[in-house]
């Protein structure tokens, strides 16, 4: 973990961690275990922003845009429990199936896509956490397996860290999800009007 000189050396609310570049985005995840929650911090036209959620909820890099600006319509979800056990680092893991299922224009025609994806989660660790927090809420995500996506942990490291490593930084502006769609929508609008003309000049030579 890198230091940040601008983040908070108070203690927090309790046990907390933090997990950063999720998904090769540029924006740092931090979880409230004691709030059972989730902090996204991320930069948006050189300010940054808090975006807070409860795990199960879909976050900010979830969120799919349609080809008309807005925001697309958020997938529906089914969770399958099973029976089946692994052990994954000498921990019992039991397994979950969670069937996503979105609305997707493709070639301008509407499809319905179904993806399934496997995660396997222990409660022996005593906190809840998931590399992908919109999929689980119970326990602590040690694999996830699904189409295109293979996550397995490989190792649990206990150590004493300083409170600024995973306390949110001070400087940064709380965001609701409702404004964070607001400005997604009008950034994505404001690109695609700069793709239909922005810049273009013409150019006439004489004889």
């Amino acid at each position: 973990m890198e230091e940040i000189e601008d983040s908070n050396s108070g203690g927090g609310g309790g046990g907390g961690m933090r997990f950063g570049g999720f998904g090769g985005a540029s924006h740092d995840l931090y979880f409230d275990f004691l709030d059972h929650k989730m902090t996204e911090v991320f930069d948006m036209n050189d300010t940054t922003f808090f975006l807070q959620a409860k795990l199960g909820e879909s976050s900010m890099s979830a969120m799919r845009m349609g080809p008309n600006g807005a925001a697309a319509e958020a997938p529906v979800r089914t969770v399958t429990k099973s029976d089946e056990t692994r052990k994954i680092l000498g921990f019992t893991c039991n397994k979950v199936v969670v069937t996503t299922v979105s609305k997707r224009r493709i070639q301008n025609e509407e499809r319905e896509i179904t993806d399934e994806t496997a995660l396997w989660y222990t409660k022996e660790l005593g906190f809840d956490f998931s590399p992908n927090p919109a999929l689980w809420v119970e326990g602590a995500v040690l694999a996830i397996e699904g189409k295109g996506t293979h996550v397995v942990a490989k190792s649990i490291e206990y150590r004493n860290v300083n409170s600024k490593d995973v306390n949110l930084p001070k400087k940064g502006i709380s965001i609701t999800p409702e404004q964070y769609k607001t400005k997604l929508e009008a950034r994505m609008k404001q690109m695609r009007g700069n793709r239909n003309g922005g810049g273009m000049q013409s150019i006439r030579i004489g004889g």
